[in-house]
Order: structure tokens, then C-alpha cells, then sequence
């Protein structure tokens, strides 16, 4: 998880857990539906440890925000 947030991160509509990292200002994918997704504000969600890297390779991260039993947040990869 990255402790400074440099991404914009968008949350699904119909699935609140899942979330949508791109690089701060670049807007949604080309394929997203700007009707199915809202910005969260700055530091609500975690980062998957994975953000940079997925973002400078396809342009955003896609990834589930899970809980566990214990009540923790965790974070899953989609796809």
C-alpha cells in the first residue's frame, strides 16, 4: 500500500469494493463509462501495492477492496 496518494481513484457505482486507479488527472480509461464510476475523494481508499506499476504499463489498476472476518481491509487483484 502506498502511504502518499499521487492517483486519482474511482470507485464503482454497482460494486462499491471495487476501485479504479489511474494517475492523478488522467481521467477514466477510454473504455470506462464515466456514468459508471465516481472519483473519491483524496485519501479515502487504499492503493494496491501494484498501482504504479499497473499505471505506467496499461494506464490504471484495477482492484477489489475486501474485508476479511477480523474486520481488516485487504486488497485483491482483478483479472
Amino acid at each position: 500500500m502506498n502511504s502518499k496518494q499521487n492517483h486519482d481513484v474511482y470507485q464503482k457505482i454497482s460494486d462499491r469494493a471495487l476501485r479504479l486507479a489511474t494517475a492523478a488527472g488522467a481521467g477514466l480509461p477510454a473504455h470506462e463509462k464515466r456514468k459508471d464510476w465516481v472519483l473519491m475523494p483524496q485519501g479515502k481508499s487504499l492503493i494496491h501495492s501494484d498501482a504504479d506499476r499497473d499505471i505506467a504499463i496499461q494506464g490504471f489498476c484495477l482492484f477489489r477492496i475486501v474485508d476479511d472476518k477480523a474486520g481488516e481491509k485487504k486488497l485483491g487483484r482483478k483479472g
